[in-house]
């Protein structure tokens, strides 16, 4: 009926007035899923608070939960923060630590081409 105010809400998660209620229409079975024997609960402020839940605003429930969750970001935006700043950091002091690295080859080699040469020079030449 469209003048019907009032909902009931099945065992099955199904929605109905509560004029076919009263009537009995749906006492033997759920005309939607055909579950036997459905029960009923009237959709008012009675209604168990978990399934209240599934009748709030999507804005309300996402306004609700962002709050709680606003912390939780917070907290977890600052550790991961200060372990970059400190994967920087190593990574700072192993490029200085490479760079040290990589001059001391250079001489290394610089040295080896000298020797070499040297070498080279002092070997008798075979004609």
């Amino acid at each position: 009926s469209q003048n019907c105010a009032s909902f009931c809400l099945s065992n099955c998660g199904h929605i109905f007035c509560k004029e076919c209620i009263d009537k009995g229409r749906l006492s033997v079975t759920c005309n939607r899923c055909r579950t036997a024997s459905p029960k009923f609960v009237a959709i008012d402020r009675s209604l168990n608070p978990d399934l209240q839940a599934m009748f709030e605003r999507p804005v309300s429930i996402v306004d609700k939960h962002s709050s709680e969750l606003h912390p939780i970001i917070h907290f977890q935006d600052t550790q991961r923060t200060m372990r970059l700043k400190g994967q920087n950091a190593l990574l700072k002091k192993e490029r200085e630590k490479n760079g040290g690295l990589q001059s001391q080859l250079t001489i290394v080699r610089d040295e080896v081409k000298e020797m070499k040469n040297i070498q080279r020079q002092s070997r008798p030449q075979v004609r």
